[in-house]
């Protein structure tokens, strides 16, 4: 559940008790997370713009992963874990570069260029203190289903770089939020359901093709649960 959407106490506590997991955009939405019951294991952060100090807070208390969008994010983040003599668990946002019609990532905040995986990887597995445990994308708001599976295939060949190279095995795959809701005029909108059984069909393959052991999907719904 991405909290930014709506940081209600009463709402993430629905959301925990349904089983879902916390996508934390600052530190005091971790902090807001613990008093809504869920464990460190069970929250992320992610956060465009992280200080040495939120890294190492989110770090100390144990959360599943750290989100790293930039190169200097990781500079912050490999001097927090040496700081911590640790290694800090993170995802790799990649910004895949996908145009679908009038849809397009080319100017997307969100992540390190796919033109620079290669180079972002070489940094975090020569890194003492970084544990890459997962890959990301984040864009803009998703009309059409298929820029998930364009995405999805953008970071299976950033998976299979890991494990030709390193033999590095990811444990997670997540591809974000933007789900379409209805609102205004706007009442014709496709739901997960829509695209479930494809894509997960499209997910395995992907994930077999090249040999890496399924690792999990995550998506970050939270305007999707809360708009309406």
């Amino acid at each position: 559940y991405a909290t930014k959407c709506n940081s209600n106490l009463e709402i993430m506590r629905i959301a925990n008790e349904e089983g879902v997991e916390l996508d934390a955009s600052s530190v005091g939405e971790i902090i807001l997370g613990l008093l809504a019951d869920f464990a460190p294991h069970e929250i992320t952060f992610t956060n465009l713009y992280k200080t040495e100090q939120d890294i190492s807070f989110a770090a100390r208390l144990g959360v599943q992963a750290i989100t790293a969008d930039s190169l200097e994010d990781l500079v912050l983040i490999e001097s927090a874990g040496k700081k911590l003599h640790k290694k800090i668990r993170i995802f790799l946002r990649i910004t895949p570069l996908i145009e679908l019609g009038d849809y397009s990532t080319r100017k997307l905040q969100y992540g390190i260029p796919y033109a620079w995986h290669k180079r972002a990887i070489d940094i975090v597995m020569k890194s003492k203190h970084i544990e890459l445990i997962g890959l990301h994308f984040h864009g803009p708001y998703v009309y059409n289903p298929k820029v998930y599976f364009l995405a999805a295939k953008k970071l299976f060949n950033v998976a299979e770089y890991l494990l030709t190279h390193y033999n590095h095995k990811l444990r997670f795959i997540d591809l974000g939020g933007s789900f379409p809701v209805a609102h205004g005029d706007v009442q014709e909108v496709f739901q997960p359901d829509d695209m479930g059984k494809a894509f997960t069909n499209f997910f395995i393959k992907q994930a077999y093709k090249i040999g890496l052991p399924l690792p999990y999907l995550v998506f970050e719904p939270g305007k999707f649960f809360v708009a309406n």
